[in-house]
């Protein structure tokens, strides 16, 4: 897999950069790594695995370092920076270099369970493989939070440019950053469970996950192109620009947004409307979020709402899909959902009860 990334075809588009430069890191943590599992699954013949094992420690850190900053990458490209992979890969370095040194020093301990950890804990060595294995635990909690704040950035990014999200199948991106929680915590437990059975289960369902994530990234692309342009920021305008547009220059752009119903578009977009405006998309974003206390796809929404309202009072005869498609809903189930995330009611219990 590692090696396909190294030849999937990119289109040539602009948004794509960050793209090739996740597949490049994933073509490096899948070939090294992988590599790295094949040597552990030889070793686990041995009938004694030790708790501890450096290298299983070492293989999980570099594993949850790569894919981390793969995987952020495309939630928030802005947040990966040369500085900061340097100081995460740091520790992971030193770490090796102290094991390999006091190898040489002191030797290393052999301990068969994690009941004899306490008899051979003072060996400098296993302080070393226990610290490293406390600096992973850290690492995880760290990496998890990294994931879940980029994540919630990308989804306020998202919802700041697109009126519909249903159909960018956005649920991968959960799957993906959960998966990887739940190995790295799986693959702490290898770390003092010291079991062939356990560390079969969790290589295997590393396998998989590896598989899955292989996948979707290969594919990534096709959902990469429509979504670049919302979590690649545009250039903020000055102060100057912005002056003065939150007061009368607003309650001119919003009256022809409602006056030529650009809202009823079918998954029109912040910058399509802002194109229309003649105005910048960073402008009408922050307008819309400081003026309508909302963020795009909910002010959109509930113009929506409220334009289907209109129509149930004045043609009761429509259907829910017809209403949902007269308002830009390009699913009727969608409209649904938004009809009564606004409203409280379904659009048939509303018409009951307004009627």
């Amino acid at each position: 897999m590692g090696v396909v990334f190294l030849f999937v075809y990119v289109p040539d588009n602009k948004h794509l950069g960050n793209y090739r430069i996740s597949l490049k890191i994933l073509a490096i943590d899948y070939i090294v790594l992988g590599g790295m599992d094949l040597l552990v699954l030889f070793w686990l013949k041995s009938p004694d695995i030790q708790p501890f094992s450096f290298i299983r420690i070492l293989i999980s850190a570099l594993q949850a370092f790569l894919f981390t900053f793969a995987l952020i990458n495309l939630l928030n490209p802005q947040f990966i920076t040369p500085r900061k992979l340097f100081f995460n890969a740091l520790p992971l370095i030193l770490f090796t270099l102290v094991y390999l040194a006091f190898v040489r020093i002191f030797g290393n301990t052999e301990i068969s369970s994690l009941w004899e950890t306490g008899e051979g804990i003072m060996h400098p060595t296993m302080l070393v493989r226990v610290s490293f294995s406390a600096f992973y635990a850290i690492q995880m909690s760290y990496y998890t939070y990294l994931i879940i704040s980029n994540a919630l950035i990308f989804r306020r990014d998202i919802e700041n440019y697109f009126s519909d999200t249903h159909r960018l199948n956005l649920k991968v991106f959960q799957s993906m950053a959960g998966g990887a929680i739940l190995i790295g915590i799986l693959a702490f437990f290898t770390q003092i469970i010291p079991y062939q059975t356990f560390q079969y289960a969790v290589l295997v369902a590393i396998i998989i996950f590896y598989l899955f994530c292989g996948i979707q990234f290969i594919n990534y692309h096709k959902v990469f192109i429509v979504i670049g342009p919302a979590i690649v920021p545009e250039p903020e305008p000055g102060p100057d620009a912005l002056r003065g547009q939150t007061n009368t220059n607003w309650r001119k752009w919003r009256g022809k947004i409602i006056e030529e119903k650009l809202y009823l578009r079918e998954q029109v977009t912040l910058d399509e409307i802002a194109q229309t405006l003649q105005i910048s998309r960073t402008t009408l974003s922050n307008l819309i979020n400081a003026e309508e206390k909302q963020n795009f796809y909910g002010w959109i929404n509930s113009l929506r709402i409220e334009h289907a309202k209109t129509i149930i009072a004045e043609d009761p005869d429509y259907t829910v899909a017809q209403i949902a498609r007269l308002t830009g809903f390009t699913e009727t189930s969608n409209f649904s959902r938004a009809f009564k995330k606004v409203t409280g009611y379904t659009p048939s219990d509303w018409r009951s009860a307004n009627l």
